[in-house]
């Protein structure tokens, strides 16, 4: 190679060349390559993201929901007149109370609070039983009722308003169980068809009884009602549920002022809907 010959240091020239191209390629390669992160790092950060993103769609999430229920009653209350002379009421409970209830909850994004709208429906049957009040016995005639029992059914309907205390978001701080807990209550206001059938009367004089006209109605009423309870979720389709309520209708003929109580359970099922976090 007559080059070389003629430039003898030429071919360590190349090399030293070659060997600090290399080395400044190796440099370059170790200073802009992306590093590389733990296994831990990776677990922790998909966790975390996880975390934020089931916090924002929480603080964003409504739901609706539909509700079935069913119990006994545990007492009840009246002021019965008939023909102007008062009545006792016997407090009657364990009677039928089933209903189904259409409703649509909105969760607060700061505050551990759920407001929510009811549509409910519901049918109650029991018995009314009453004995004439002791300071009137000595006002009564021969053909005066003395005593009487009817059984009442009745077919209400309530438009609900409820607050809820919701600690899903707290999950970490109480903990999986109470955070699966939910005490609620409210209120509404509607009415009732009610019915008085098979009535049976007892006049003073027991031959009389046979022409004492029983006493019927078919009537709509208005009232209100109020509920307290607690939520059980078991998962984010099925809550169950237990109840305590107490409802009040208006006066209606020889009624005045009834109040039913009753313990329910029920179960819920929710469909959530989830909406973006920067909406208003």
């Amino acid at each position: 190679m007559p080059f070389l010959s003629a430039h003898p240091n030429s071919q360590s020239f190349i090399l030293l060349n070659l060997f600090t191209f290399k080395f400044r390629a190796a440099v370059f390669a170790v200073a802009f390559a992306p590093v590389e992160a733990s296994a831990e790092d990776v677990a922790f950060s998909s966790a975390q993201k996880s975390l934020e993103e089931e916090k924002s769609a929480e603080r964003s999430r409504k739901s609706s929901s539909v509700a079935i229920f069913g119990g006994t009653t545990q007492d009840q209350s009246a002021d019965m007149q008939i023909e102007g002379i008062p009545y006792d009421l016997d407090s009657v409970g364990g009677s039928v109370h089933m209903g189904i209830r259409v409703g649509y909850e909105w969760r607060a994004r700061r505050w551990p609070i759920a407001t929510g709208l009811e549509f409910e429906g519901s049918f109650l049957s029991t018995e009314l039983n009453g004995d004439v009040d002791p300071s009137f016995a000595g006002s009564l005639e021969d053909e005066s009722i003395t005593s009487f029992h009817t059984d009442m059914n009745s077919v209400m309907f309530f438009f609900n308003g409820r607050i809820s205390l919701d600690l899903r978001r707290y999950r970490a701080r109480v903990g999986p169980f109470l955070s699966k807990l939910r005490p609620y209550g409210g209120g509404g206001v509607g009415g009732a068809q009610i019915w008085f059938n098979n009535t049976d009367l007892t006049t003073l004089d027991p031959e009389s009884t046979a022409n004492a006209a029983p006493f019927a109605t078919d009537q709509f009423v208005f009232g209100h009602q109020w509920f307290a309870g607690v939520e059980y979720r078991v998962n984010d389709k099925v809550t169950v549920f237990g109840e305590f309520k107490e409802i009040n209708l208006d006066s209606f003929e020889e009624t005045n002022d009834l109040k039913h109580s009753s313990w329910l359970a029920g179960v819920k099922i929710n469909y959530d809907h989830k909406v973006e976090a920067d909406e208003p």
